[in-house]
């Protein structure tokens, strides 16, 4: 008994300096340790997240390609088709004709005229071509490869003015046809005489808007973003939002800088605020027809999934300090025992 006591306080004291020299090996390490850490987490958050809003403006990039790659691919093979018409003689005969006696059903070689843009017409069977035609200003009238005529008035359409200005076919912005009763986009050609110096008239083909919009609603814009095309007149010829269809830009609530860059047909990356979100923009011009296409999608989501990787591995790196000073008390407890 004599024994037990006499060591008690011997014992109490080794514990005592144990315990004080696993405190300030532990208090060293982790004032080391902590800091580094949390530095360390710091830094891979931040290198995180350039690459993830790089990668999301990429995202958009390409599905502003993408949209500008339908439009272009649909309009190109028309074009190239029809401006191999430019000096056609069959077409230069008949506008000839024509501009002498005003008359277009008493033009001798019509059933050969009708039978090449029947021809045509069929060049274009399944690529949605609503009609092909033939249009002058000696009659100002349509002739149609159905071999019906009708008025066309020609300074108030749509192609007029830009067709007569060069030798390349244009494209018209989308306009309503009353006889068809739908939304239409033209491509015509000007043809000229064998000389290349006196414009004869027009040939040209409608499609309905409608293909356009099948077309380019297969693209997802993310879950709440927008696929916008955007016409020389600066209007929203196709949205995936149905409150700006139709709407012309200056129409919009929506910031001065984003309506100046769709009037410039900005090309690049843009931030904006519309109906009180903030968005990401990527602006691209369609080689074809000068539209503008325009991917949108709101900044909280493209935050989204950058917050998410930053709370993983906040969550990730704080698991791995809490076991590592674990690890760390454990193993300095046990090497100040026989230190004590």
């Amino acid at each position: 008994m004599k024994t037990e006591k006499k060591n008690s306080p011997a014992k109490a004291s080794a514990k005592r300096r144990r315990e004080s020299i696993a405190w300030k090996i532990n208090r060293n390490i982790l004032i080391v340790l902590i800091p580094a850490l949390l530095l360390m987490i710091l830094v891979s958050c931040i290198m995180a997240a350039s690459p993830i809003m790089k990668l999301n403006d990429q995202l958009l990039d390409v599905q502003a390609e993408y949209a500008v790659s339908i439009v272009d691919d649909f309009f190109s093979g028309k074009t190239a088709a029809l401006s191999m018409y430019e000096r056609e003689t069959v077409l230069i005969e008949y506008f000839d004709a024509v501009a002498k006696n005003k008359n277009i059903t008493d033009y001798e070689n019509l059933p050969v005229l009708l039978d090449e843009l029947s021809y045509v017409k069929e060049h274009f069977e399944n690529e949605e071509v609503l009609q092909v035609w033939l249009a002058d200003e000696s009659t100002d009238k349509y002739l149609f490869s159905t071999g019906q005529t009708g008025t066309v008035d020609l300074p108030n359409t749509e192609w007029f003015q830009l067709a007569r200005k060069g030798h390349e076919p244009v494209i018209s912005d989308p306009y309503r046809d009353s006889t068809a009763n739908m939304d239409v986009i033209s491509v015509v050609t000007p043809v000229y005489d064998d000389s290349d110096s006196r414009l004869m008239g027009f040939l040209g083909l409608d499609v309905s808007m409608d293909t356009i919009k099948a077309l380019l609603t297969s693209i997802q814009v993310g879950k709440n973003g927008f696929l916008e095309l955007v016409s020389n007149d600066s209007v929203f010829i196709f949205s995936t939002d149905p409150t700006a269809v139709n709407k012309n830009v200056s129409a919009l609530d929506i910031s001065d800088d984003y309506k100046n860059k769709v009037r410039e047909n900005y090309n690049g990356a843009a931030e904006f605020s519309y109906m009180g979100t903030k968005y990401s923009a990527i602006f691209k011009n369609s080689r074809t027809t000068n539209w503008l296409a325009i991917t949108t999608l709101p900044v909280s989501e493209m935050n989204a999934s950058l917050n998410h990787l930053i709370l993983a591995m906040i969550l990730l790196s704080l698991s791995s300090l809490t076991v590592l000073v674990l690890v760390i008390l454990f193993i300095v407890k046990k090497t100040t025992q026989p230190l004590a």
